[in-house]
């Protein structure tokens, strides 16, 4: 479904046409969809002689090192009161730029504020414009989409390629897509356009590392099935330790997932006072339902988030009691 707050194309445009100089937001932790969308888009607005400036709260991973332009993103946003126009990309909440608007709120709410998202996520009720298709598998392609109407000469080769990659990751390799004849139609179009998939393959499927791999022995080790669910941890001091990031630390979580049977595969990462939580589904369960409902978080069908701050230094305790109530959703939802 696509939700619009006084969005028509007539306004687009004259927002477009009106804005000067534009800050685009990224969420925390950005995955390579999200950093695609605000560089693509950014980089149309600057060609229409904008002002653009990028920010994400946290570094780009290692493991988007082969991303042009990535230098352009900043982790230090200035309040510069001289931005006309905020732009929040693959996500809607304040929650997912906490660095930024913890304790400025104000700034954020007074802002001519935009939203571009594809996930089910409530977003501020001070936006002024919101753009948003759940049904969409990512942000490249709802960009992608409208951009093919308005300005299909800004779709390079090197466009194309990218914007082929976030798709198909944020997919899955089109395994999670709701609709699959839209997004293999997308696909297409951005094949017919000079995709290079030798690049994607590269860079993407075969370029992991030793310590990646070493990593990986680790969580698979840890690893626990309780009934329709398998868990495994690890803590940030340990991927220092390994000269990864959380990116690639994931590398053998993804591994565990193909595990045929489980309903829901969970990682859990104790960073500072969080333990953040990443679930996958097998399509059963509905992973962003069941994170707002338990967690007041949210994402995707197969695919969500959350955050939970604790006091505990026991962090098996606190995997333990997290599980386990989970648990007990899943058999409630069953019946």
């Amino acid at each position: 479904m696509i939700i619009t707050k006084n969005m028509q194309n007539k306004t687009i445009e004259e927002t477009r046409d009106n804005a000067k100089n534009i800050a685009i937001f990224g969420h925390e932790y950005i995955d390579g969809d999200c950093l695609w969308s605000m560089l693509w888009l950014g980089t149309i607005l600057e060609s229409m002689n904008k002002k653009v400036s990028y920010f994400t709260p946290y570094p780009v991973g290692n493991s988007l090192h082969f991303v042009p332009w990535r230098e352009k993103i900043q982790t230090t946003f200035d309040y510069d009161q001289s931005y006309d126009t905020l732009v929040f990309l693959d996500f809607s909440g304040y929650d997912r730029i906490k660095t930024f608007t913890q304790w400025n709120e104000s700034y954020f709410d007074q802002k001519k504020l935009i939203i571009i998202d594809h996930h089910e996520w409530d977003h501020p009720k001070t936006a002024k414009f919101v753009y948003k298709d759940t049904q969409i598998s990512s942000a490249c392609e709802l960009i992608y989409e409208y951009s093919t109407k308005r300005r299909p000469e800004k779709i390079s080769e090197q466009v194309a390629t990218y914007l082929y990659l976030w798709l198909t990751t944020d997919t899955g390799n089109f395994m999670y897509e709701k609709d699959s004849e839209r997004t293999m139609k997308n696909a297409l179009w951005l094949i017919q356009a000079g995709a290079d998939k030798k690049s994607i393959i590269e860079n993407i499927f075969y370029h992991n590392t030793f310590a990646m791999i070493q990593f990986s022995n680790i969580l698979i080790q840890r690893a626990k099935e309780e009934e329709n669910i398998i868990w495994t941890y690890y803590e940030d001091s340990e991927i220092e330790k390994h000269g990864i990031d959380k990116d690639q630390a994931d590398f053998g979580f993804y591994t565990l997932k193909t595990i045929h049977g489980p309903k829901l595969y969970i990682r859990f990462r104790k960073t500072g006072e969080d333990i953040r939580w990443s679930l996958r589904g097998n399509g059963e369960i509905n992973c962003a339902t069941l994170a707002a409902q338990l967690f007041n978080w949210g994402w995707h069908h197969n695919a969500a988030w959350f955050s939970i701050k604790t006091q505990d230094e026991d962090i098996k305790k606190n995997i333990k009691d997290t599980v386990q109530k989970i648990q007990t959703y899943i058999k409630n939802t069953d019946q």
